[in-house]
């Protein structure tokens, strides 16, 4: 008796799978109504062979499924203890000894690819607004507003072909909206072109604002110029011994470092007497032409007055000395040079004590250098 209501409950539960796998079947085979002798019909007939082997699949795991329900249950296995029927008392209603998940899962995965496949292989109309396109949109995981568009036509055409099934249902989209989408994409694409330059426009116009004018006149605009020592610099300038001065009166003297110096030593100058204007890429005539530079590495050295006497004696050597006779040519031939020369006047002003680079430090004027010196500069 109950190996008979057993064989029932199995019965039953094939009857369900094999009706849900006929339904899907059917919505699958009812896309053409083309004859065998029309040319989509034949193409049709083997695009809808995979969904029938797709039914048979579904069927064959049904069977495997409740194959194995009744191998669980068969009288004479160790497990049957489990289940074994119990004495209807009076007032009880027969329960069924287990529910088979697995069976259940599979009838509702069923039902739900049914009603899908119904959704897919139904017929639409681009641009149509329907319950039926919001129920379809919704299966396919995309906004349901509706509305069948490109975007739903996409995903449409991909369920259908996942699943190969026919696609000659899908609907073709109209010319005109071809071209309307073509005509926003370009709309797009010059709007993105105007907001980029715009952007670029905002930017340059930060810059100008954050950026400081150009307030630069005269000698401040000279490559190198720094300016943070000039006041300092030129107050030192007028404590320069009068001959000297005498030098200066078409000299610029700049607190800045001279640039073509800088390129040709690889570092910053304490000062630099440029009388020719040179420039970094070799040529000269500048208007930085007759110029003393002293850097603020120079100035922050503590040999200002040294430095500057050093720079202002190449000046009195090429302004004053050189229309003056042979002076300047007796001067080098004596202390060997024009930086030699130009030391020796920073320690005859200032002292043997003074920074002299070339000479050396602390080396004294023998009596006849400064003989020499004193004659020359009241020559001259």
């Amino acid at each position: 008796m109950k190996e008979n209501r057993r064989n029932r409950n199995l019965q039953k539960k094939v009857g369900s799978l094999l009706l849900i796998c006929t339904v899907i079947a059917t919505g699958c085979f009812n896309q053409t109504t083309a004859t065998p002798s029309d040319p989509q019909s034949i193409e049709n007939e083997k695009l809808i062979q995979t969904p029938q082997s797709h039914q048979s699949e579904i069927q064959h795991k049904v069977i495997e499924t409740l194959q194995v329900e009744e191998t669980t249950i068969k009288p004479g296995d160790d497990q049957t203890a489990v289940f074994e029927e119990q004495p209807v008392e009076d007032g009880d209603t027969e329960k069924e000894p287990f529910e088979d998940e697995n069976v259940k899962a599979l009838m509702e995965a069923a039902r739900i690819e049914a009603l899908f496949v119904s959704l897919l292989t139904d017929t639409y109309d681009f641009g149509e607004k329907s319950i039926r396109v919001e129920e379809l949109q919704k299966y396919l995981g995309t906004t349901p507003d509706g509305i069948y568009g490109a975007y739903t036509r996409t995903l449409h055409l991909q369920a259908l072909q996942e699943r190969a099934l026919v696609t000659i249902n899908v609907p073709v989209i109209p010319q005109e909206v071809e071209e309307a989408e073509e005509e926003v994409e370009e709309e797009v694409e010059e709007a993105e072109e105007e907001v980029e330059e715009e952007d670029e426009e905002i930017e340059q116009e930060t810059i100008e604002e954050t950026t400081p004018p150009n307030t630069c006149s005269g000698f401040t605009c000279y490559p190198g110029y720094e300016g943070q020592y000039q006041n300092e610099i030129d107050s030192a300038v007028a404590e320069l011994p009068a001959e000297l001065r005498t030098a200066l009166t078409q000299v610029t003297v700049i607190n800045g470092c001279h640039s073509y110096s800088h390129q040709e030593l690889g570092h910053c100058p304490y000062g630099v007497w440029d009388s020719a204007g040179w420039d970094t890429d070799g040529s000269y005539g500048k208007e930085w032409k007759k110029t003393i530079w002293i850097s603020n590495r120079g100035f922050e050295s503590g040999r200002l007055e040294d430095i500057l006497t050093h720079e202002a004696a190449h000046a009195y050597s090429y302004n004053v000395l050189r229309p003056c006779g042979t002076w300047r040519t007796d001067a080098q031939e004596l202390f060997g040079g024009e930086e030699q020369f130009a030391d020796a006047l920073t320690a005859y002003h200032n002292g043997a004590s003074a920074f002299q680079n070339y000479r050396g430090t602390g080396t004294p004027l023998s009596p006849a250098e400064d003989a020499f010196i004193a004659t020359m500069e009241n020559s001259c």
